[in-house]
């Protein structure tokens, strides 16, 4: 524990929160190092839930997190978590609300009080009324009969109305979210957004890493096919140890494959991991911002280097990765037929996409009403991607969220997408 403590009182000063919020995973590891060499100390510090309760504490382990009983933990408040916080994404993937950032210290006089927390509102009302009471009952009633009617439906399969089938695949940024994912019915991962990896630290995950969280989705996926989307990094998703500068347009920018070249010890790191994981699943491999033919015949020869160099290293790795593209560069459209020689399938981003057709920003509310991703100029784009692409036998993935988006779904099923 003295260790323990070193690196807790060294660590917050450091400019990353990745770092900072590492130090409550090494404090979990230090105490079930201690609960293993005596047990009593971890009977001693052991607490249950009895009674619905709303969890109050300046920080919480993963495993701590994993020992409470969820039929009665509502919600929990906590002060040092953050987002990158692994007991926030194990909360999030068991439906449990949180409120981090709060100081706890000013909440211990309510200890044993009756409080609600409101996860959507990030609100904490502390001793409500009874209108305040009746208001959060009618409400909790409602999203609990929505929520059991949506595990209910999770089983069912995908149909639209002409009873066409759809796959609907779970959108992830961190290997703990996939359980709940397969869960709630999810026929697999869609989207594994990688550069979540890379985010909020102060160096890239090494291939060790990287290889572990890519095997861990896998394994949680017993076969359903996993998408790993390579590093996004770079334009807007800034990666400070990169030092890649700032730019007025980065959406338009340096980013995603644009940058591999110039990193390229990065992608090669990326590659190797997910090969050597692809061998304990189903994992397939896709490429971000491509426009050009070029780029992905120099994506495809790194990746023969790879396989040609974990090959001689005797690791294992999968002999057989699926390659494909995200389609969100509106040029990318007109030579579908061209891709289709080079690649295994295509999926559709159509947050970008839509932003790069019409030339809006979709961050700029001033021109937020004009990003309409179901106009016909749009859907006839689609159309045209679904038609060249199925005709040389392709699979076409949609990469939107469609929740309370029925019209945006059911247009994007009438244009091919299966």
């Amino acid at each position: 524990m003295a260790t323990w403590s070193r690196f807790a009182t060294s660590s917050p000063i450091r400019p990353s929160d990745y770092l900072r919020e590492r130090v409550s995973d090494i404090r979990d590891i230090s105490e079930q190092l201690l609960s293993i060499t005596w047990p009593e100390l971890q009977q001693a510090s052991v607490f249950t839930l009895d009674a619905p309760t709303i969890l109050m504490a300046e920080d919480l382990t993963p495993s701590q997190f994993l020992s409470l009983d969820t039929r009665y933990l509502k919600g929990m408040v906590l002060e040092k978590t953050g987002r990158t916080s692994h007991t926030l994404i194990l909360a999030r993937a068991a439906s449990i609300p949180v409120l981090s950032g709060v100081t706890i210290s000013s909440l211990a006089p309510f200890t044993g009080d009756e409080v609600i927390l409101d996860g959507v509102c990030s609100v904490l009302v502390v001793k409500p009324d009874e209108a305040v009471n009746h208001y959060y009952s009618v409400a909790q009633r409602l999203t609990d009969k929505r929520h059991q009617q949506q595990l209910k439906d999770a089983g069912r399969p995908a149909l639209t109305r002409d009873n066409v089938a759809v796959d609907i695949a779970a959108n992830i940024g961190s290997a703990l979210e996939a359980p709940g994912a397969f869960a709630c019915g999810a026929q697999g991962v869609g989207l594994f957004r990688t550069e979540m990896l890379y985010m909020d630290r102060d160096t890239a995950p090494d291939e060790q890493e990287q290889f572990e969280a890519y095997q861990q989705v896998l394994l949680s996926a017993q076969g359903k096919p996993v998408i790993f989307r390579t590093m996004d990094i770079g334009g807007d998703k800034q990666i400070p140890y990169l030092n890649i500068p700032q730019e007025e347009n980065p959406f338009l920018g340096y980013r995603a494959v644009r940058i591999y070249p110039e990193f390229a010890h990065l992608f090669r790191t990326q590659l190797r991991a997910i090969l050597r994981a692809g061998a304990s699943g189903n994992a397939l491999l896709m490429i971000p911002m491509v426009h050009s033919l070029d780029q992905i015949l120099w994506v495809k020869q790194e990746l023969q280097n790879v396989r040609e160099e974990l090959t001689s290293q005797g690791l294992r790795h999968t002999p057989d990765l699926p390659l494909g593209i995200m389609v969100e560069v509106p040029s990318v459209c007109f030579i579908i037929d061209h891709f289709c020689d080079e690649v295994d399938f295509f999926s559709i981003g159509s947050n970008d996409m839509t932003q790069y057709l019409y030339a809006v920003d979709r961050n700029n509310p001033r021109v937020s009403p004009l990003y309409n991703p179901i106009t016909p100029s749009f859907l006839r784009m689609v159309r045209q991607i679904v038609t060249a692409a199925h005709r040389h036998g392709k699979w076409v993935g949609d990469l939107r969220r469609t929740r309370r988006r029925t019209s945006l779904s059911a247009s994007a099923s009438g244009v091919g997408h299966r």
